[in-house]
This record gives structure tokens, sequence and C-alpha cells, in this order.
């Protein structure tokens, strides 16, 4: 919700890319179909065990923890939370439902995620690549650098999915979540009618995608115009 306030301040014909190399990242963006990945992940339906249940603090329990640091008898988690954290509480529970922020419409998001909704991520150590970090971040950055033009989202993907779903350690397969337009978009850029803009030149592209490389939990946004 918080995430969603900032980016409902995009310019109304911004296209958001977000690259998510983190664990369990596929699927973050609404709205958006799967181009390149498999079919959204149910893990009622694919977890072998029959006895699986989800991992979950029960209500009540989390309840009471917090009253237990408010000192408010109160059912509703989000009066414990504004009154933990005043301003720096989710819009969430400080403002009325009616003023929450509205999600994306379709077509306004690029996912490019480390891996399927199930899947852990991994770190790869410094090397040619650059500095150590995310493996598909690298592993971005690498296949951008090594491109002699623009290449466009999906065929990024595709080829980092190639390139990582290989290994025999730690293998992941990255996805790709947009619309069809933006899949042949040039990645970091937005598709025009009938063609696809002409990205950036190589450098600075594998520049930017390297600046994400450092942080434990991957996220970076760019707004193509």
């Amino acid at each position: 919700m918080d995430f969603r306030h900032y980016v409902n301040r995009l310019p109304k014909d911004a296209t958001l890319t977000i690259i998510a190399d983190s664990c369990y990242s596929g699927g973050l963006i609404d709205q958006e179909p799967v181009q390149v990945g498999l079919l959204p992940y149910n893990p009622r339906i694919n977890n072998e065990d029959s006895n699986y249940k989800p991992r979950k603090l029960p209500y009540e329990v989390y309840l009471a923890q917090l009253s237990s640091k408010t000192g408010l008898n109160s059912p509703d988690i989000g009066v414990h939370l504004v009154k933990l954290f005043d301003l720096e509480a989710s819009i969430l529970f400080r403002l009325r439902p009616d003023e929450h922020p509205k999600p994306l419409k379709a077509d306004q998001g690029i996912l490019l995620s480390g891996g399927e909704p199930n899947e852990n991520t991994v770190d790869d150590p410094e090397d040619s690549n650059g500095p150590a970090g995310g493996a598909f971040t690298k592993t971005v950055a690498a296949i951008v650098n090594g491109h002699p033009a623009p290449i466009t989202n999906k065929n990024l993907v595709i080829r980092a999915r190639r390139i990582l779903g290989n290994r025999k350690k730690d293998p992941q397969h990255p996805c790709l979540y947009c619309s069809r337009k933006n899949a042949d978009a040039v990645f970091l850029r937005k598709a025009s009618p009938g063609r696809a803009e002409i990205g950036e030149t190589t450098s600075l592209l594998c520049n930017k995608v390297l600046l994400i490389s450092n942080y434990y939990y991957y996220i970076t946004l760019r707004f193509s115009y």
C-alpha cells in the first residue's frame, strides 16, 4: 500500500520497471500476465506434500504482543501500529479506506524477477562481471553490457533464465510479468505503438543495473516516458 502511494505519483504516460532480485519475487506485480515463466504458483497445487500447511502467526498472538507494547485494548491491529509508529505507520492504517491509493492499471508495470514465485535467489561473489551481488542482477548487467544493440525485456529475461537455470548449484529461473507490448519493448524504454523505441547505450545501462548489486534486498525502479 505504501509503495503504491509512490507509484501512483508516476506521470500519466510513464511505465514502471521493477527488477526484483530477491527470493520468491515472481508475481510481485499486480495486473500483469506472465510473459516468461511458469503459470502463477499455487502452494496447495505445486507442493508435493499433501499435508502442506501455510506458516502464519495466529492473529491473537500478534494482537497480544502489540497490546503489551501499546497498553491499548483494541481488536484493531491498525490502532496499535499507529500508536507505536505514529506518522511512520503504514498509510493502510493511517488513512480512511476511501483515501487509499488505487492499484496500477493494466499495462503500466514491468516486473523482471530473479526467480519463480516459489524459488530462492542467490548472491554471486565479485568477478569479471562486477562486485559481489545478486546473481540475477549481475547476469542482467553482463547480458546488457555484452549486447551490441538494445535488447527487449523478453529476450533479456529469456537469456538470463537460460544462464541461471542451467547452473548445477542453486539454479534459478527469472521471470517477466508485463503486457505483450511491453515484453517486446526495449529494456528500460517505453514501447511505442507498433515498435520499440531505441534504448540507451549498453555501458550506461550496465552502470545503472550494477547500482543495485550492493544491496541485500534488490529492487530498482526506472521510469520510462
